[in-house]
């Protein structure tokens, strides 16, 4: 016979199980399933309540199976159906409390997805964890299991079971691997950039940084000096003005601006204090040269652009015994006297321009002459087609000389435009025609040529102190119109 399971069946009609706790004197726990910090009654009892609710059912079963056999009374009869209501009673308690249960936490998670912005899931975050407060207020942090990644495992990512705390994030960039120029991929690299106008961040590459685009184009026309906002900058200038630096210190290794003399003036280049720029106090950028300018930490250093007026030099071949040249032929010099051709034909309408450099107080002549004049201690004037324009304010050819123009010396800027068409030549200092001349209209011109090929020319006495003639690559003046650099 069936041994009736009167323990279980006391626990289950007692309400020993109950879901309300106050109900259950023995069993404080109940089947409670609260989250007050204690492990919840339902973790330990539900089995427990299974497993008597099967003994019993086995037992209803076992019973009702032999109940013909076994039933000696009604009262034995009528036990057995009130074990049967027993049991259903106490399983249908458990299915109410076991519901009750999945709608709390239903409702816990609904309340934490609420509560935290949850990023959207994509194929390519399989593996990934995200851990929320299940109250719905954010981000778990600081919960045990969960240590702060160190600098080193939020860089490289060897660590996806740690938190990132500030912290780490502190020691991150030591910890990333330097790109330089020698290893970025321009294309392929990305850099992510808070955009402002969006208020989100986006990502460029490389190639579209630093990539020859200027910060912007300025002009400029009186005295300026650069500030640290300037970098990047082209800076068109013209007139005759000072450009001044800022102090090496506040600009910093590597700063740079691009400077472009688009008139007729000279632009000083003056760093700040005592700083120097290649060396020297300051940095003259004529017409239509173009100048780098960078710190290099300490001071600064000018990266030329020469300007395009010309590429003619001093001939080497046609100079006079006692003359010099240097700067790579574009200057020439004595102590002694004699005479220099350029080494580039004069053909159509041309202009180019000299400076009378240092200070003897000897005769200077500068101006236009035939291939094959004698030029050793001799000046090129006293040939038939020399054509020159004197110091003294003279014109002379052919060993005369006629008064004609202003005196000039050491500093002053002569320019020659030459119409071989017209065979006139006219001169001009500091920009000034001299004797009433125009090339431009043709009118006075200091000479007629006589035919020939016509190359520039240039005089020294340097007997009463040196004298050099010095040929402007980068003009001083603009040519007249019509009339291009030599």
């Amino acid at each position: 016979m069936t041994t009736r399971p009167d323990a279980a069946i006391g626990r289950l009609v007692d309400g020993y199980y109950n879901s309300r706790a106050f109900h259950s004197v023995e069993n404080a726990g109940g089947l409670d399933e609260s989250d007050d910090g204690l492990v919840a009654g339902h973790v330990i009892n539900f089995p427990a309540a299974l497993e008597d609710l099967g003994a019993v059912s086995a037992y209803v079963g076992a019973v009702v199976a032999d109940g013909e056999r076994h039933a000696t009374s009604a009262g034995a009869a009528k036990d057995i159906v009130l074990l049967a209501v027993a049991a259903a009673n106490a399983a249908n308690d458990l299915a109410l409390a076991y519901r009750d249960a999945a709608k709390g936490y239903r409702d816990q998670a609904q309340a934490a997805a609420a509560g935290v912005n949850l990023p959207a899931i994509a194929m390519g975050d399989a593996g990934k964890a995200l851990v929320v407060n299940p109250a719905g207020t954010g981000y778990v942090t600081g919960q045990a299991g969960l240590p702060a990644a160190t600098g080193a495992e939020a860089a490289t990512g060897t660590s996806t079971t740690k938190a990132v705390t500030p912290a780490a994030l502190a020691g991150w960039l030591p910890n990333l691997t330097e790109l330089t120029s020698l290893n970025i991929d321009r294309e392929a690299d990305r850099i992510p950039l808070y955009d402002a106008s969006g208020a989100v961040v986006r990502w460029v590459r490389p190639s579209s940084l630093g990539s020859g685009r200027f910060a912007g184009v300025a002009s400029k026309t009186a005295a300026y000096t650069v500030t640290t906002a300037d970098a990047g900058l082209l800076i068109l200038a013209s007139g005759t003005w000072t450009l001044g630096l800022p102090a090496a210190a506040s600009a910093g290794n590597g700063f740079s601006i691009l400077l472009k003399n688009t008139s007729s003036g000279t632009i000083t280049v003056d760093p700040a204090g005592s700083e120097t720029i290649n060396g020297s106090a300051t940095v003259a950028i004529t017409r239509g040269a173009s100048a780098i300018l960078v710190c290099d930490g300490t001071g600064w250093q000018a990266i030329g652009i020469p300007a395009t007026d010309g590429s003619w030099t001093w001939d080497p071949a046609q100079i006079g015994t006692g003359l010099t040249l240097s700067s790579a032929n574009t200057v020439v010099s004595t102590t002694s006297y004699g005479s220099v051709l350029g080494n580039t034909e004069i053909a159509g309408l041309k202009y180019y321009e000299l400076t009378a450099l240092d200070s003897g107080t000897g005769q200077r002549i500068a101006g236009v002459c035939v291939a094959g004049a004698s030029l050793t201690n001799t000046a090129f004037v006293g040939n038939a087609r020399g054509y020159g324009y004197n110091s003294n304010g003279t014109k002379a050819n052919n060993g005369s000389g006629t008064a004609f123009g202003s005196t000039y010396t050491s500093g002053d800027v002569l320019g020659f435009a030459v119409n071989t068409y017209t065979l006139g030549v006219w001169p001009r200092k500091n920009g000034v025609w001299q004797g009433g001349g125009d090339p431009v209209t043709g009118a006075n011109p200091m000479f007629t040529l006589l035919p020939g090929v016509y190359y520039p020319a240039g005089y020294m006495d340097g007997t009463s102190g040196a004298q050099s003639w010095r040929i402007n690559s980068g003009l001083i003046f603009a040519p007249p119109s019509g009339f291009t650099p030599l």
